[in-house]
């Protein structure tokens, strides 16, 4: 319990200041589960001495989470599924339980999902109830003209986010990795077969939403020209289904990301 509990509260720690840069300071884009989870499995791969599991695992759940949610943005009023909150407690599930890795990914997988709906409901209560007293007291700072007042105000409601992230993380990572252990443990061997069998079909379900949102008439041809690259990366060096898919797609993305910033006029921003 005292091993768990001293990684749970690190997984805390990271998923706090990371939850951060979604909206709340720096918007630097590490939030991004892709990058949030590669560097929370990189460091619980430190502490389980086995760093470069730790890291492709949690390359993989970011790709794939990025993958699910990769057109839902954080913008104006709108409150997506928090991604971040799900990629790092999603990888922290997936190292820390026991049992076959496959199924445990899965599980972990399905856990995060669920993870990132629950705290979107989090994040509107933190707006509508704590932010607007913060908004308030702000306000009347300003009108008295205290900048220091309001550069408090600032500092408090970033710590005040910070402790709640870092304990909502600490209390999935401990609860999370009981009942993954518990479900690995008592589910039939046809489910655990099917739960193998999904890993590989998530990416599907990650491509299905870039055709969705970002695909059109002129832009298949970059997804013929990535799925031929990837096939090419592959019969070269042997890679796994899983990894090939999220090489297919990184490729895609990148192809997708340069055709919108050639169209885009100068001075603005490409949507993609």
């Amino acid at each position: 319990m005292g091993k768990i509990l001293t990684e749970a509260l690190l997984v805390g720690a990271v998923g706090g200041v990371l939850n951060l840069d979604t909206t709340l300071a720096g918007q630097t884009m590490v939030s991004r589960p892709l990058v949030s989870s590669s560097i929370t499995g990189a460091m619980l791969g430190i502490i389980l001495k086995d760093f470069s599991q730790g890291f492709f695992v949690g390359l993989g759940i970011g790709a794939l989470l990025e993958l699910i949610w990769i057109a839902t943005l954080p913008v104006g009023g709108s409150i997506p599924p928090n991604s971040t909150l799900a990629g790092i407690t999603g990888v922290s599930l997936a190292l820390l339980s026991q049992g076959d890795l496959n199924v445990i990914f899965a599980l972990s997988i399905i856990f995060a999902v669920g993870v990132g709906i629950m705290a979107r409901h989090l994040d509107t209560l933190e707006r509508k109830i704590i932010n607007q007293r913060f908004l308030h007291q702000a306000i009347h700072f300003a009108q008295e003209g205290k900048a220091g007042g309001i550069e408090l105000v600032v500092a408090g409601s970033l710590f005040l986010s910070f402790l709640i992230t870092f304990f909502t993380c600490i209390t999935i990572v401990l609860a999370g990795t009981k009942a993954i252990n518990l479900a690995a443990d008592m589910l039939p061997l046809e489910v655990k077969n099917g739960l193998t069998t999904l890993k590989y079909l998530l990416p599907l379900l990650g491509l299905g939403v870039i055709t969705e949102n970002f695909l059109n008439a002129t832009n298949w041809i970059y997804l013929g020209i990535s799925f031929l690259l990837s096939i090419l990366v592959i019969s070269l060096w042997d890679i796994p289904l899983l990894w090939w898919l999220i090489l297919f797609t990184t490729i895609l993305l990148v192809y997708l990301r340069i055709d919108a910033r050639a169209k885009s006029p100068k001075g603005t921003k490409a949507k993609i």
